[in-house]
């Protein structure tokens, strides 16, 4: 082989290696989706476990047990409706919610019509799926396995996936876009509350509000945030 060749076989080599080096680092699309409300409709599992919770600590709530108060962390949560601040009342009411939810109330979700398919198609197209949740890390397992929903996600995060816990969902969606190494212009966070929406503005990436959730009724932002009406909806990002 003449000198000349081994040059032009050198440089394409290097050319299809460096082809190859440029497409490893493009980012792929990511939705990191938040659970309660947004992927499962979980009112009646939770609702029955604090009935159960507060009917332990002989406790009448003074507000409505409703899916309006489903959302924050769980110590917020009851903390906000027990009426008392009491930390021995509060941690036996979180114990026996724990306890009751774990064994039994976490069975009782189920996902929203649309939401495996629409996992199905963006985990067909390449784009990375993810779970942003305030739930314990325990039950959020046993729920997407018992639904058979785990294998649609590269990453699940819960306030206890961290060490030490996050306080609020802005520092676990910062967490989990870090440690992921996702791209913040490549990613979407689809949620249906405005602590959603704020937790994606505060690390700079584009939010998704889910109307079929907790929340339904849409907020017009002032910002680049998405509007669904359906799960389906989000496969217009893409094109699909």
């Amino acid at each position: 082989m003449k000198t000349q060749d081994f040059a032009g076989l050198f440089l394409i080599v290097v050319g299809m290696s460096d082809f190859h080096l440029h497409s490893q680092t493009v980012p792929s699309p990511a939705v990191l989706f938040d659970l309660d409300g947004t992927l499962i409709d979980s009112s009646k599992g939770i609702l029955q476990s604090l009935e159960y919770a507060f009917r332990q600590s002989s406790i009448l709530p003074p507000v409505p047990l409703t899916s309006d108060i489903i959302g924050p962390p769980l110590p917020e949560l009851i903390k906000g409706i027990a009426g008392t601040a009491d930390p021995e009342i509060l941690q036996a009411i979180t114990n026996d919610f724990t306890d009751y939810y774990d064994r039994i109330g976490c069975f009782e979700e189920s996902t929203y019509p649309g939401i495996e398919d629409l996992l199905l198609h963006l985990n067909s197209v390449g784009v990375h799926l993810h779970v942003t949740t305030n739930k314990r890390l325990r039950p959020t397992l046993q729920i997407l396995s018992h639904l058979r929903l785990e294998h649609y996600f590269k990453s699940i995060y819960s306030p206890d996936t961290l060490h030490p816990k996050a306080s609020n969902k802005t520092q676990l969606l910062a967490a989990q876009l870090l440690n992921e190494k996702l791209c913040h212009d490549q990613s979407i966070y689809v949620g249906d509350r405005l602590e959603d929406w704020s937790a994606a503005k505060s690390n700079s990436i584009r939010f998704g509000w889910a109307c079929w959730g907790f929340s339904p009724n849409a907020i017009m932002f002032e910002d680049n945030s998405l509007i669904f009406k359906a799960p389906e909806e989000l496969l217009n990002v893409y094109d699909l």
